[in-house]
């Protein structure tokens, strides 16, 4: 986090093309049937990055050095890359439904411990049993015994009550 400054500093800094120095370029679909495909740029600042990640650190000042100011990311999805950067600024996370599998994928790559830790959390605070078996499959993915406990828990109070 971005000692000093407030959070909504710190995410004008993250959405300013001016102060960036890397774009990471994303495959989304667009168009009213979702079928057109386009690629969107996401801004950030390397020093903020690598501080942040010892991937990144390894990324931009490592001795295979990324010496391109736009990478792109076929493996991740608009929110799921906006909200790992959100944490990254500002030590927060708007974590959701609809991100946090992606979220937490993305913490796991670019080793943000913190991170995955609050992924999980959510996700086994807000397990629900039409989620357990889809969840379970990421927590084995990912190595994630408590959350891997917390399905088969969700799973076996629901064939219970049947």
């Amino acid at each position: 986090m971005l000692k000093g400054y407030k959070p909504c500093h710190q995410l004008k800094i993250l959405s300013n093309e001016h102060l960036s120095d890397v774009s990471f370029v994303l495959k989304t679909l667009r168009g009213e049937t979702g079928n057109k495909r386009c690629k969107t740029a996401i801004p950030a600042r390397k020093l903020i990055l690598s501080i942040s990640s010892p991937v990144f650190l390894k990324m931009f000042h490592g001795k295979m050095e990324e010496s391109s100011d736009s990478i792109e990311l076929p493996d991740c999805e608009h929110d799921g890359l906006l909200e790992m950067l959100r944490y990254i600024y500002t030590d927060q996370a708007n974590l959701t439904s609809d991100n946090v599998i992606q979220v937490l994928y993305l913490a796991n790559k670019y080793v943000l411990n913190t991170l995955a830790e609050k992924c999980i959390e959510y996700l086994v605070n807000n397990l629900e049993t039409l989620d357990a078996f889809f969840i379970l499959k990421t927590a084995k993915m990912s190595g994630q015994k408590d959350l891997e406990e917390k399905c088969w828990e969700v799973i076996v109070t629901t064939q219970r009550k049947r």
